[in-house]
């Protein structure tokens, strides 16, 4: 036999031999046969791509992108591959050239149902929702069985605000992959937003099993709470698990569980320490990262529903829960000599991190022709993103008197001295409510689950008036509807 064909043979065996331990999970070890294989033969195609491939997972995008780039000069119509590469790309937000090497690969091989699912995926992004549906339907007609295609069309539904379509699917993805993490919490958030408590605080209990980072999940010897188990004498520890935002919200319960006679400690955010605080001098506040006290149970925050069973019509809901600092607000309020016209606090962007933030967050130079000039405008932004800096400092109608260095309790106080506050879906919204101020919060057309759908008002704050899109991405009439609603 030739040294040829010997080398052709053990290269043949060690392709087999990585794929193998590939599959199995055994990624460095898989690695080194791949990179084995490429220094004695540099132009392997399936070494380049199944290589390509391990970078992905192992989150080496650049160097994943390299090797299936360099397998595609070698089968530039290798629809696997042009499928991984498209998959890879949408990783690192190349969506146009994802979509690109998907719709190539789905034109190479037309019945190709996973890459019909990734197009669909990069076209959600590009914001293409109706091409997206059509997309996982091909997936789905193609392979009728197709979990995650079902999941993913299920989520574009639920953002076109087709409920009933949303909730079709999401059940099918169950009930084809039942223990399917993201299926199952999709549902649940959907069941909340079109108002199924009774369903809805159950199935969010799989966002657990539904986390980017599992790092999050917290371990705790002592039991969860089950709602049911008395607390009288006991102590148990309430813990913020989400944002600024969601802490707030939730923050209402802890009365609840202090009526049961519980000894209350509360693990939060810095920023809230003294917001939480306020609630009741009663509880111990711990802030995240320290050590913890004793305690006989610990349950998270947004768990609480779930324990109280939490229902639209019983919703604990007080006028006020939180409270600022008296002499803090004090020294505000000579700051913005609240004798001057009615005073208006503005919050126009989130987090830009929050997967949802492009549909919450609003453009300053659109909102600002739309505020009636008798009123004073205080910014109550930190953090502000550079094209709407831009548009603050052209501005003489907002004051931005947040800086950068300043804390949630600035905030606080100065709400404590506004009229209304005028917010998008933020931290901000949240608090203010909380403090039983009045508070507007503009909505994109399918808003966080927490703000339910087609209507004006919030079962969870008295003081909230809610200004929703009635078309996806049109703030036009949202910021129309305000303008009426503040020159009435």
């Amino acid at each position: 036999m030739s040294e040829k064909k010997t080398l052709s043979g053990t290269i043949s065996f060690l392709t087999s031999e990585a794929f193998k331990y590939h599959q199995k999970g055994d990624l460095k070890e898989a690695k080194n046969i791949y990179e084995q294989i490429l220094k004695h033969k540099p132009k392997h195609f399936d070494a380049l791509q199944l290589l390509g491939i391990l970078y992905g997972q192992v989150n080496d995008k650049d160097k994943g992108i390299k090797l299936l780039e360099s397998a595609l000069q070698i089968k530039p119509d290798d629809a696997a591959t042009l499928n991984n590469y498209g998959v890879i790309l949408t990783e690192v937000n190349r969506t146009n050239d994802s979509y690109k090497a998907l719709d190539k690969a789905t034109n190479i091989k037309p019945d190709y149902a996973e890459a019909f699912s990734n197009k669909g995926n990069t076209l959600k992004l590009l914001g293409r929702y109706d091409d997206a549906v059509k997309a996982y339907s091909k997936a789905i007609q193609l392979k009728p069985n197709y979990a995650e295609a079902y999941n993913n069309r299920g989520v574009i539904y639920k953002e076109l605000n087709k409920m009933d379509l949303a909730l079709k699917d999401l059940k099918k993805a169950i009930n084809l992959k039942p223990d399917y993490p993201e299926a199952n919490s999709t549902l649940g958030v959907t069941l909340l937003l079109t108002g199924n408590f009774s369903k809805g605080w159950e199935q969010y209990e799989w966002r657990w099993k539904d986390l980017s980072d599992p790092s999050v999940i917290r371990s705790f010897k002592q039991p969860l709470w089950d709602g049911k188990k008395s607390l009288k004498g006991k102590s148990i520890l309430l813990y913020s698990e989400q944002g600024l935002g969601d802490t707030i919200q939730f923050s209402r319960y802890i009365l609840l569980v202090k009526a049961l006679g519980a000894k209350v400690i509360i693990e939060t955010h810095k920023e809230l320490v003294n917001i939480v605080g306020s609630i009741d001098s009663d509880i111990t506040i711990i802030l995240m990262g320290q050590t913890l006290p004793y305690f006989d149970f610990q349950c998270p925050l947004l768990s609480l529903p779930l324990k109280f069973g939490t229902g639209l019509k019983n919703i604990p809901s007080p006028t006020r829960y939180v409270w600022a600092d008296t002499k803090l607000a004090s020294k505000w309020k000579k700051k913005l000599d609240v004798q001057q016209k009615p005073l208006i606090g503005l919050a126009w962007e989130g987090n830009p991190l929050h997967k949802n933030d492009h549909n919450r967050s609003i453009s300053l130079a659109d909102l600002i022709p739309h505020l009636p000039k008798q009123y004073r405008y205080i910014g109550l932004q930190k953090d502000i993103r550079k094209t709407n800096l831009d548009t603050l400092k052209d501005s003489t109608l907002i004051n931005n008197l947040v800086d950068n260095n300043a804390t949630m309790d600035d905030t606080a106080a100065i709400i404590e001295n506004l009229d209304i506050v005028i917010s998008v879906d933020t931290s901000i919204a949240h608090l203010s409510a909380a403090m039983g101020k009045p508070t507007w919060v503009l909505l994109p057309l399918v808003p966080d689950w927490r703000w339910l759908l087609n209507r004006s008002s919030s079962p969870w704050y008295k003081s909230i008036k809610l200004f929703r899109q009635k078309k996806r991405g049109n703030w036009e009439e949202v910021f129309e509807e305000l303008n009426k609603k503040l020159n009435f």
